[in-house]
């Protein structure tokens, strides 16, 4: 039985280009997906893929799915090789090792090159529902990729707000649920942030700034629209831009405030991975 092969960190450059591979090889649509996760961030070295595409509007019509059948092997197939002799078949490109089926909406799976160097991808799958005009009617990209695109850390403090602010709310199927079952449809990043108050926050910088997890008590959910609760300020050495520690009485952080940590680095991604 062999084992399944670990996955490399590769060099943020290193991912940019297996992903422009993997764009035109798979055909992902450009203007409905988006590259996530450590890449849309910039960071200098790159854990795994995270590729945010959208779902088809037939399940059981799905391109991507067919052309991830034909390209990687199961994970069932790998296990029964012998380990000594364990490898990529010609013409495939690695092993998928969770969620492939017609209309999925997660699929993890691990790609090889001549370098055998090993790299672990994760695709996720959004809703589109569009106009006769081909504009946007539903979807819930802007929240899923706000979420994608991370850190973890990020991600779970957005939750942790957004179910002080909808009253006990919850993410279900990709969509923010309000505690009253109300579902929300962010069709963009923009409106996911709003919907949490927050000002727009640049990929490279979240994890390398502070915000309120809660409103203010005196809020109510969705009565002011317009209002923003709580704001994003970026630390610089432990300090924001007004010189202040951010920190609270004897030295420690404020219970109300969540720091991250962020390896931005400069470069600029391609037209594919725009931000």
């Amino acid at each position: 039985m062999a084992e399944l092969p670990e996955p490399s960190v590769v060099s943020l450059e290193r991912a940019q280009q297996v992903a422009s591979y993997l764009w035109a090889r798979w055909q992902l649509p450009v203007e409905h997906s988006k590259l996530c996760g450590s890449c849309r961030r910039l960071e200098a070295e790159v854990g795994d893929l995270d590729i945010l595409t959208a779902r088809p509007a037939i399940p059981k019509v799905d391109p991507l799915h067919d052309t991830l059948y034909c390209d990687l092997i199961s994970a069932d197939e790998w296990d029964v090789m012998d380990p000594k002799l364990a490898k990529i078949p010609a013409g495939k490109l690695g092993i998928v090792t969770q969620g492939l089926k017609p209309g999925f909406g997660r699929v993890r799976c691990m790609i090889t090159g001549r370098t055998g160097t090993w790299i672990k991808i994760e695709i996720h799958r959004h809703d589109l529902k569009l106009r006769p005009d081909g504009g946007v009617l539903q979807s819930n990209r802007g929240w899923i990729e706000m979420i994608r695109t991370g850190p973890a850390e990020w991600s779970k403090n957005m939750m942790i707000r957004w179910k002080a602010l909808s009253d006990g709310g919850t993410s279900k199927d990709g969509y923010p649920i309000s505690g009253l079952g109300v579902q929300y449809c962010p069709a963009t990043e923009a409106e996911a942030f709003k919907l949490l108050r927050l000002p727009y926050c640049s990929p490279e910088q979240r994890g390398r700034v502070t915000f309120k997890l809660d409103p203010p008590a005196d809020s109510e959910f969705l009565t002011t629209p317009e209002q923003t609760y709580g704001s994003l300020t970026e630390k610089t050495a432990g300090r924001d831009r007004n010189g202040r520690s951010g920190k609270g009485r004897g030295g420690k952080s404020s219970g109300s405030e969540v720091r991250g940590s962020n390896s931005a680095t400069p470069e600029v991604a391609g037209a594919l991975f725009n931000r």
